[in-house]
C-alpha cells in the first residue's frame, strides 16, 4: 500500500456537493383544504449549459455510448413537468423543514475494510447458531460431514498467471484471460468447537445476509458470471440442520453481540439501519403514519388506516405510499416548460458521472465522537495491525485488530450541488467517449422557458412560501440565487433562474357564493415575497441559501491571495502507477482512510471529512502517493486536471 500525503504544491478542490443539514423535528398536521385557486406563470432562465436528455431519442453505439437529443415534444424543446416539481418539491422540503419524501427505506451496504473470519451456521433447536470455523485447500479428500463442508466458488480474477502469480500474455504481449469454466476453486470448511455467543436478533442477521445476495445478484454493472452461476454457489441456506460455510464480522456492544454475514472474505455487508431508522421524524410522511404493524399490512396489501398527519410539503405537494392505499392529493398541478427561445449548443461528450455512494460516510454522515472510522451501525475507536510472521514464500502475515462500538451516526442530510461561476467547457466536457459517458445535446444559457403551476385550494401562507421558494426571495432575472436542474449538476450544468411573472388567482367568498379573480403582475409579486415566511435563522436555512448562491464560490475558487485556483471537481487523487484508475477519485477516498487522523499511517482511520456547506474553506486536499525507492520518498505528482 503506497503511503499518502496533500500534494505538495498546495492544490485542492471544492466536491461538487454538500449537505443541508436536518432541522428539529419534523412538525405534521391533519392536512386542510385553503380558499385559493389558480395559476402561477414562471419563466425559467438558463444561466449554465442545460441538458434534459430524452431517452426514447437514445442512440446507442458500437461500444456501448449513448447519445441524447435534448427532450421534444412535436419537435420542440421542452422541460417535463415532473422535473420542475422534483426540483421545487426539493426546495421547498428544505426550506419548511418538511421529510423526505424519497429514498427513505435504502437498505445501507458496503464492502467491509477488513477479510471476513469463516464461519460456519447452522439451524437447530429452533434458532441459527454461528461457529468459528478453519478453512483448508481441497485436494480430493474424504470429509467428515459432521464437522466439514466442502464449499465451491468462483474466483472473478480475469487474467491467467502461472505457478510464480504472474500474468501470462499472448504472443502479441495481451494478457490472457480466464474461461468461466476455468475459475472453479474449492476450499473446506471446518468447524471449531467455539461458537460465536450472544448474538442479538440473529434472524435479522441472516435477512441481511440474503439482501447481501440480491445485490450481487442485482447491481447495475454487478457481475453477470455470478447471476448466471449463482444457483450453482452454496449461498443458499436452509433450516434443515446442515452446516453452511460464511464469513462473517462481530462487533459486542453493551455485552451483546451483533454479526454481520457475507458469502465471501472481501464482499459486502448490509447494516442494521436503514436510511428511514436515521431519519426519525424526517422519513417519508407515508410512512410515518403507519407503525410496523400497519407497513407489513400495507406489503401484504390489506387497507391501512385513512386518517393521517402531514408535514408542509406533502400537504401542499401531495404524497403516494407503497402500494397507493395511504396517499394524499397534490394542490399542485405542473405544466411542461416550453421554450420562448432556444439555442441549442449541440451534442457535446460529457465527462462520466459518480453514481451516489452513500458508503461514503465521511461525506455523507457526521463523524462520532472518538471515531476512527465507523460505518452507519458502529465505530472503530482503535485499530492495530499484528505481525504474524511469513508464509511459505517469505511474504509478510498481519492481521488487523480493530476496536468496534456500537453507535448512533447522523446523517448529513438532503443533497444539493453547487453551482460553478467559473464554468468552462473543459469542466464538463470528455476527451473521448466510453461506454461510461455519454453524449448529449446542450441548451446555451440565456435561452429561456415558461411554465405555469395550477394551485387548488391552498392558503394565502402556502402561496407565499411557494412563491418564495420558486425566487428563493428574488424575483429578479438578475439575481443570484438559484436552482439546479437537469443532467450533470456535478459538472457544473442546469445552473437556471426562475421569476414568476404573474400570479392569478380565484378564491371562493362564502358570503356572497361567488369566485373573486385576482391577477398580480411581477411587480406585485416581488412585494408578496420580501417578507421570508420561512425560519431564517436555522442553519439549514443559511446552508440552502450558500448552496443556491450562484457566486457563493467564487472568491474561494479564485483564490488569488495564494494565486491558486479551486475548482468544482470529484475527490482528486493519484496513486502515481500510471493505470487507468490511478486518477480515479475512489482513489482519493482510499488515500484518506489510510493517512490517519493525525497524519500519521495506519488502516482505515479517515482523517478528512466533508466541510460543511457554510464553512469559510470548503476546500479539500488533493493527494499524492508517496513512492519508496533506495530508502528515499519520492512525491507522485498526479496529471494535471485543468
Amino acid at each position: 500500500m503506497p503511503r499518502w500525503q496533500e500534494d505538495p504544491s498546495g492544490r485542492r478542490f471544492i466536491n461538487p456537493y454538500d449537505f443541508v443539514r436536518l432541522g428539529s423535528d419534523v412538525q405534521r398536521e391533519e392536512p386542510s383544504d385553503g380558499t385559493l385557486s389558480g395559476k402561477i406563470t414562471v419563466t425559467l432562465i438558463v444561466k449554465t449549459p442545460l441538458a434534459i436528455p430524452d431517452t426514447d431519442g437514445i442512440k446507442t453505439d458500437e461500444i456501448g455510448h449513448k447519445t441524447y437529443p435534448f427532450f421534444r415534444v412535436e419537435g420542440k424543446p421542452v422541460i417535463p413537468g415532473s422535473q420542475l416539481r422534483g426540483m421545487l418539491r426539493g426546495a421547498y422540503e428544505t426550506l419548511s423543514n418538511s421529510c423526505l419524501s424519497v429514498n427513505n427505506n435504502n437498505i445501507l451496504s458496503a464492502r467491509h475494510a477488513n477479510p471476513g473470519n469463516p464461519g460456519l451456521i447452522q439451524y437447530r433447536d429452533g434458532a441459527w447458531h454461528l461457529y468459528k470455523a478453519t478453512t483448508y485447500r481441497d485436494r480430493g479428500q474424504a470429509i467428515d460431514s459432521a464437522t466439514d463442508v466442502r464449499r465451491t466458488w468462483y474466483c472473478f480474477e480475469t487474467k491467467k498467471r502461472d505457478a510464480n502469480g504472474s500474468i501470462l500474455k499472448d504472443s502479441r504481449g495481451n494478457p490472457i484471460n480466464l474461461k468461466p469454466n476455468e475459475r472453479l476453486k474449492s476450499k473446506v470448511f471446518r468447524k471449531s468447537s467455539t461458537e460465536v455467543e450472544g448474538i442479538v436478533n440473529f434472524d435479522r442477521a441472516m435477512e441481511n445476509y440474503l439482501q447481501v445476495i440480491e445485490i450481487l445478484d442485482t447491481q447495475k454493472n454487478g457481475d453477470k458470471l455470478f447471476h448466471q452461476l449463482k444457483a450453482k454457489l452454496t449461498y443458499g441456506i436452509r433450516k434443515d440442520g446442515k452446516l453452511y460455510p460464511v464469513f462473517y464480522e462481530t462487533v459486542i456492544a453493551n455485552d451483546s453481540t451483533y454479526v454481520y454475514l457475507s458469502p465471501s472474505q472481501m464482499s459486502r455487508y448490509v447494516f442494521d439501519n436503514r436510511l428511514n431508522h436515521l431519519l426519525g421524524t424526517h422519513q417519508s410522511c407515508s410512512r410515518f403514519n403507519l407503525d410496523e404493524e400497519q407497513c407489513e399490512a400495507l406489503e401484504r396489501m390489506e387497507e391501512p388506516k385513512k386518517t393521517m398527519t402531514l408535514c408542509k410539503a406533502c400537504a401542499l405537494f401531495g404524497t403516494i405510499s407503497e402500494g397507493q392505499r395511504h396517499s394524499y392529493a397534490s394542490k399542485l398541478r405542473f405544466s411542461d416548460a416550453t421554450a420562448k427561445t432556444f439555442d441549442s449548443m449541440g451534442f457535446v461528450t460529457l465527462k462520466e458521472l459518480a453514481s451516489p455512494k452513500p458508503t461514503s460516510v465521511e461525506f455523507y454522515t457526521f463523524k462520532p465522537d472518538g471515531a476512527l472510522y465507523w460505518t452507519y451501525d458502529y465505530k472503530i475507536t482503535s485499530c492495530k495491525k499484528i505481525n504474524l510472521g511469513r508464509d511459505k514464500n517469505g511474504r509478510k502475515l498481519t492481521q488487523t485488530i480493530t476496536q468496534k462500538e456500537a453507535c448512533a451516526v447522523e446523517i448529513r442530510g438532503r443533497k444539493f450541488y453547487f453551482h460553478n461561476p467559473h464554468l468552462n467547457p473543459v469542466d464538463y466536457q470528455a476527451d473521448e467517449r466510453t461506454k461510461r459517458n455519454s453524449t448529449m445535446e446542450l441548451c446555451k444559457p440565456d435561452s429561456r422557458f415558461t411554465f405555469d403551476i395550477y394551485f387548488d385550494r391552498i392558503t394565502e401562507e402556502q402561496l407565499r412560501e411557494l412563491l418564495w421558494t420558486i425566487t428563493i426571495g428574488e424575483n429578479d432575472e438578475n439575481g443570484m440565487q438559484m436552482h439546479k436542474l437537469g443532467h450533470g449538476k456535478p459538472l457544473g450544468l442546469g445552473s437556471v433562474k426562475l421569476i414568476v411573472e404573474s400570479v392569478e388567482t380565484r378564491s371562493f367568498n362564502t358570503e356572497t357564493m361567488s369566485y373573486c379573480i385576482d391577477h398580480a403582475a411581477c411587480e406585485q409579486v416581488s412585494d408578496m415575497i420580501t417578507d421570508i415566511p420561512f425560519d431564517d435563522t436555522t442553519t439549514a436555512f443559511n446552508e440552502f441559501m450558500r448552496l443556491t448562491d450562484f457566486n457563493g464560490l467564487t472568491d474561494i475558487m479564485d483564490n488569488k491571495k495564494k494565486g491558486m485556483f479551486y475548482p468544482i471537481s470529484y475527490p482528486i487523487a493519484s496513486d502515481g502507477r500510471g493505470s487507468n484508475n490511478s486518477n480515479a477519485s475512489h482513489q482519493w477516498f482510499i488515500a484518506n482512510r489510510s493517512m490517519g487522523e493525525n497524519g500519521s499511517t495506519t488502516e482505515w482511520s479517515v482523517k478528512y471529512t466533508l466541510p460543511v456547506a457554510t464553512s469559510k474553506n470548503p476546500t479539500l486536499p488533493v493527494l499524492v502517493a508517496v513512492q519508496e525507492a533506495n530508502g528515499s520518498s519520492n512525491s507522485i505528482k498526479p496529471k494535471k486536471f485543468r
